[in-house]
């Protein structure tokens, strides 16, 4: 999985804030959380994640992190899913490891 160096940022913030959602009005304290989880989920989306989990293999460089602090032993896998209809993400017994998974709606 490609990740989104941090300078394509502006330029995927400018194609966010021309969607739609958020064409009408600037993103602010207000409305931050919500800009925030469009803007990854459509990097996410744009990177080929859509529909399927894309799974980052080894550990992402520290000037190239989407997201701030990312554990630098912790593999990571990131997808966006349509749930008008159901869905079911089966996850491998880890045996004596620790996984998680975080949904984000």
């Amino acid at each position: 999985m490609e990740l989104i160096p941090i300078l394509k940022r502006a330029a995927l913030l400018a194609c966010l804030a021309a969607t739609p959602a958020f064409a009408e009005e600037p993103v602010n304290v207000d409305n931050f959380k919500r800009a925030e989880t469009h803007f990854y989920m459509a990097s996410r989306a744009g990177a080929g994640c859509f529909g399927v989990l894309c799974h980052a293999r080894s550990a992402v460089p520290v000037d190239a992190q989407d997201i701030i602090r990312l554990n630098r032993d912790t593999p990571y896998s990131q997808g966006v899913f349509d749930l008008t209809t159901p869905l079911t993400i089966t996850m491998p017994d880890p045996g004596d490891r620790f996984q998680s998974i975080m949904v984000i709606n």
